[in-house]
């Protein structure tokens, strides 16, 4: 018998279906939305989803989410719409029809007609559909990219960020400082910004021009305070668009603490790419919420129940993962290539092809970050280093978090004029 998830606006309203289905042997759950669907989903893949269209989430767009996911491509789903035209219906039908909904019925249900159309979708077809899952995982995924690389709001960087990317990713000796003050002077809104954190206490700087400031603070401040205001800057206009499945300051500020940390890792003196790293490595986390927020809200409530890394749930239930998201955001704002492939391996660095070593200083420093409770990016494992290659570069990390204090300043210090 078959395990049949029953999604409705009014759940007792369903008692008669789910009585009915129970009689033929089903293990029926009922639940009231799209966001209660993906949470018991997210315990358990069922064989049949009946789905009713009026759901807050909408039936249409949880079923569209789920076919987005191989994890879920063998659940059957009916789509229950309220009776009208046949012409609405039929185009509702043509609608589900073309992201993977495989019948329609019409509300209020007739017990014995849904109990036929489950009987026929549930016979003989688990097997098949569930071995089409692993033979479709790959193809989901790129389908998943695709659907990101295809966003008309894709997070993008100004002439003037990207300028800055640019410089301040090279080694602190090789900056053309007159360059750079010149680029943050192009745009108003981010010369605000700096000259508001490089006057707080912290800082201490005085004076009023942004070459002044570059001179007075040095490049390894200059560098938090500016590269950090620029994707700040890109993080808010997300923000403004409707960022709300998880926490976006305190990923922020985990990130940032990442990029700090990193600059105190760095043993070649390129500190600027080091720290470029570091506080992009989550990056792909935005944009798979602003794409998937329903889905991604469950992926880590999931990641904290059940203390998993986050990328091994999205993996789970987009086929994708915030790595391999963050590496197309990266080769859209065309950073250097180990700034990316850091991004990629951050959670699996002796995976890296060409950038083992910054990829693991990454690696650590979100270990760090996260054994000091700064910020908070979602993953649910415990911050140990598991990774044999970061292991063998034998890091002081018991140095770094002792380093807690400091760090909690510094980031104050960048955060706080931003959130007055």
């Amino acid at each position: 018998m078959a395990k049949v998830l029953v999604v409705d606006r009014d759940p007792p309203g369903c008692d008669g279906i789910v009585r009915a289905l129970s009689g033929d042997g089903h293990h029926v759950e009922a639940v009231a939305d799209g966001v209660g669907a993906l949470r018991t989903l997210a315990q358990g893949v069922p064989d049949l989803l009946l789905i009713d269209q009026g759901v807050p989430a909408g039936g249409l767009r949880t079923a569209e989410i789920l076919r987005q996911s191989p994890r879920f491509n063998s659940v059957r789903i009916l789509l229950g719409v309220e009776a009208g035209p046949q012409a609405a219906i039929q185009a509702l039908l043509r609608r589900g029809v073309g992201i993977g909904v495989n019948g329609i019925v019409v509300r209020p249900y007739d017990d014995e007609g849904v109990r036929r159309k489950v009987r026929e979708l549930c016979s003989g077809e688990r097997d098949e559909s569930r071995r089409l899952v692993a033979q479709d995982r790959r193809v989901r995924s790129v389908e998943v990219r695709q659907q990101v690389r295809n966003m008309k709001d894709l997070p993008t960087l100004s002439p003037a960020h990207q300028r800055i990317i640019g410089i301040m990713s090279s080694n602190d000796e090789d900056i053309d400082v007159d360059a750079l003050a010149e680029a943050v002077q192009s745009d108003q809104a981010l010369t605000v910004r700096v000259m508001r954190i490089a006057r707080t206490a912290y800082y201490g700087f005085q004076g009023s021009f942004i070459r002044t400031a570059i001179t007075f603070l040095g490049m390894a401040r200059v560098r938090q305070i500016v590269q950090s205001a620029t994707i700040l800057e890109v993080f808010d206009r997300q923000a403004e668009n409707g960022l709300t499945g998880f926490d976006r300051r305190a990923a922020w500020v985990h990130s940032l603490a990442c990029g700090m940390v990193m600059q105190r890792l760095s043993r070649d003196g390129r500190q600027g790419r080091h720290f470029t790293a570091g506080l992009l490595h989550d990056v792909g986390k935005l944009v798979l919420d602003f794409r998937f927020r329903e889905v991604n809200k469950v992926i880590h409530e999931v990641a904290k129940r059940d203390q998993r890394p986050v990328h091994a749930v999205e993996s789970e239930m987009l086929g994708v993962t915030h790595m391999e998201i963050g590496q197309d955001l990266g080769n859209l704002w065309q950073l250097p290539a180990e700034v990316v492939e850091a991004i990629v391996f951050h959670h699996e660095p002796c995976r890296a092809l060409r950038h083992k070593q910054l990829s693991a200083l990454v690696y650590l420093a979100d270990v760090a970050v996260r054994q000091m409770a700064l910020g908070h990016a979602g993953n649910g494992a415990p911050p140990v280093v598991e990774d044999p290659y970061a292991s063998r570069l034998h890091v002081d990390l018991d140095g770094v978090v002792a380093q807690k204090e400091e760090l909690t300043r510094q980031l104050d210090a960048v955060i706080a004029p931003e959130s007055a």
